[in-house]
């Protein structure tokens, strides 16, 4: 709701037990209209203030690379689960795009 996960993890350092690997894109018109307490089921995807997307499309890759830095730099060194929710992409085109994501970035 407009925090800011990288600066999330530094106070949360030595606390970080799982993580899930999961982006979203906000779409500027529809905050405007609604702010970011999203009250629209997932499925109504051209009307929600954000909606959850494969990885890289909502953050850059540059961003989670920063995200995987951040998190072995303040004590997590372990898995990242991909959560696939993206209504855009077929579920194994969105794992898969997001297996490749973070494989660049680690």
């Amino acid at each position: 709701m407009g925090g800011d996960p990288l600066r999330a993890i530094r106070q949360l350092r030595g606390a970080i037990y799982h993580v899930h690997a999961k982006d979203t894109r906000i779409d500027p018109h529809n905050r405007e209209i609604n702010t970011l307490l999203e009250t629209k089921s997932n499925e109504r995807v051209a009307e929600r203030s954000w909606n959850y997307v494969t990885l890289g499309y909502g953050h850059s890759e540059i961003w989670w690379r920063d995200f995987v830095i951040q998190l072995k730099q303040n004590g997590y060194d372990d898995v990242l689960s991909i959560e696939h929710e993206d209504y855009s992409l077929p579920p194994i085109v969105g794992v898969r795009k997001s297996i490749e994501l973070l494989s660049n970035v680690i």
